[in-house]
C-alpha cells in the first residue's frame, strides 16, 4: 500500500476527539453491563489506549471501531480496524503485553503476506472473568484460499460437504484467535440466493451437516422473518472441529430481532436496552443466531464509526 503517513497538518482532530470521548463512557457501560472484574476492565482499556486511540493520536484514524453484544449478557467484544501496515505496526506493540507462541505470530504474518489486505483488524471478547484477542481482516477472498490457512481434518467434513454441495465461493471475513493452546480460527462464508427463505434454508443445512440438530421450531419462526437474501455463516473452528456456527443477517429489523431473543430465552433486559442507547446509532447493523456446544444466544452488532 502506497499511502503515505498523514502530517500533523492533515490531522482529522475532530475524528481524533470524537474517539477519545468515546472510549470512556463506552467502556465504563461495558463494564457495568456485565459486571466486568478488575483485570477484565483493565485489559479492555488497555487495548482501546494502545490501538484505536494510539492510531487516531497519530495521525492514522481507525477506518472502523464497533461493538458486539451477547444477548445473554456474558460477552462483549470490541472490534476495531485501520489501514495496513501501520495498524500492524501498533497492534505489535500491543501484542507484546502478551506471551504469544511461534507458530501463531507465524500463521498471521503468512495469512497477511498471502493476502496482502488493505485493512487489518483487531478484537477483544471480554467475559466476567477472561478475556480473549485475535486479529481479523474484513475483506473478500475466493474461500479456497481461505481454507487453505485452516488445518483441516476429519473433524471439518461436515463442513467441507455443505461448501461443495451448495457451491459456497466466497469468505466475507477471516480472522484467529491468539490465545495460547488451539489457535481458533474464525470465517464468515457468504450465503446469497434469490429469495430470503432459500438463503435460510442452506444456512440452516449447515447445522445438519455437522451433526448438529435443527433449531427449535421457535427459533426457526424468528429467523422466517428475515428479508437478506445473502447471509453469512460465522464460524470458529478448532482442531477438533466446530466451536461455534453462526448466522448472521444484516439491517435486522426491531421485530427481528425481539423475536429471536425471545426465542432463544431472552426476554426484555433493560440492561440491553441502555447499552444501546447508550451507543447512539441507528441500532444494530448485524444480528446473529450462535450455535454453542451447549447453548444457543443471540449476537447484536453494533458500528460506532
Amino acid at each position: 500500500m502506497n499511502q503515505s503517513k498523514n502530517t500533523s497538518n492533515h490531522i482529522n482532530h475532530e475524528k481524533v476527539a470524537k474517539v477519545v470521548r468515546m472510549a470512556q463512557p463506552y467502556l465504563n457501560t461495558a463494564t457495568a453491563t456485565l459486571s466486568l472484574n478488575k483485570e477484565i476492565q483493565t485489559e479492555l482499556y488497555r487495548w482501546n489506549q494502545q490501538l484505536p486511540l494510539a492510531l487516531s493520536m497519530n495521525g492514522y484514524e481507525p477506518t472502523a471501531f464497533g461493538v458486539s453484544l451477547s444477548a445473554m449478557l456474558n460477552r462483549i467484544t470490541w472490534r476495531t480496524e485501520g489501514e495496513q501496515p501501520y495498524f500492524l505496526q501498533q497492534f505489535q506493540r500491543y501484542m507484546a503485553n502478551f506471551e504469544l507462541s511461534l507458530e501463531t505470530l507465524k500463521h498471521m504474518h503468512h495469512v497477511l503476506e498471502t493476502v496482502q489486505p488493505s485493512e487489518l483488524g483487531s478484537w477483544i471478547s471480554a467475559y466476567t472473568d477472561y478475556f480473549e484477542i485475535g486479529w481479523h481482516i474484513s475483506q473478500d477472498m475466493p474461500l479456497t484460499r481461505a481454507l487453505s490457512y485452516l488445518e483441516i481434518n476429519e473433524n471439518h467434513d461436515g463442513l467441507l460437504s455443505w461448501i461443495k454441495t451448495h457451491d459456497i465461493t466466497e469468505c466475507h471475513r477471516f480472522g484467529s484467535s491468539l490465545a495460547p493452546g488451539d489457535m481458533l480460527s474464525e470465517i464468515h462464508l457468504s450465503i446469497t440466493t434469490e429469495t430470503p427463505r432459500r438463503t435460510l434454508e442452506i444456512g440452516l443445512l449447515l447445522f445438519r451437516e455437522v451433526g448438529l440438530t435443527y433449531p427449535p421450531d421457535e427459533i426457526l419462526s424468528a429467523l422466517l422473518l428475515s428479508q437478506s437474501t445473502e447471509i453469512y455463516a460465522s464460524l470458529l473452528l478448532g482442531s477438533g472441529g466446530m466451536v461455534k456456527i453462526g448466522l448472521t443477517f444484516p439491517e435486522p429489523s426491531t421485530e427481528f430481532i425481539l423475536r429471536l431473543c425471545h426465542s432463544v430465552g431472552i426476554e426484555n433486559d433493560t440492561r440491553l436496552a441502555l447499552f444501546e442507547g447508550s451507543l447512539n446509532t441507528d441500532g444494530p447493523v448485524y444480528a446473529e443466531f450462535q450455535y454453542f456446544a451447549d447453548q444457543m444466544d443471540v449476537e447484536l452488532h453494533y458500528l460506532i464509526m
